[in-house]
């Protein structure tokens, strides 16, 4: 992954509630299947394990995060573990076809879990973090972000 899609993450981050962190989950894990899918073509299959096991940590902290009170966190739960085992198959296998039986499972649970946060309206996670505004500058085509925020940035003693 390259700088400019981690910046773009991390901004995401800092301005998201909690559903909004998972929708940012799943786009980590589509973000990782692209560098898969890069490296798996320029045939380096040393970097597309690394981006299985960036995958497979990703998938390993949505299961860690189900609040098992809801039934449906046990239906996820079998979901999630479908995917790992997947990719694991893949890696085993050293081709992609694991890794897109765990995208397509993980295309469906991204289109409900997109639709649950945009119906969402609580505040964001981080409460005393900057504010990143983007918009066009003096130049046309430029797009330029500025964080603004006050002094008091960190714990409060």
């Amino acid at each position: 992954m390259n700088k400019e899609k981690k910046q773009e993450f991390t901004a995401r981050v800092v301005n998201a509630n909690r559903s909004e962190l998972i929708v940012i989950m799943y786009d980590l894990i589509f973000a990782y299947m692209e560098d898969a899918q890069a490296d798996y073509e320029k045939d380096d299959w040393e970097a597309v394990k690394v981006d299985f096991d960036h995958m497979e940590t990703v998938i390993r902290r949505l299961v860690l995060d189900l609040n098992h009170s809801y039934k449906v966190a046990n239906e996820l739960y079998a979901l999630y573990q479908f995917c790992l085992r997947q990719l694991a198959l893949a890696k085993v296998k050293k081709n992609l076809e694991g890794m897109e039986n765990a995208k397509a499972v993980l295309d469906n649970l991204y289109v409900g879990m997109k639709g649950m946060a945009k119906e969402d309206t609580t505040s964001p996670m981080m409460q005393n973090s900057q504010k990143v505004v983007a918009g066009l500058t003096y130049g046309k085509s430029s797009l330029s972000e500025v964080q603004l925020g006050d002094s008091n940035r960190g714990f409060y003693a």
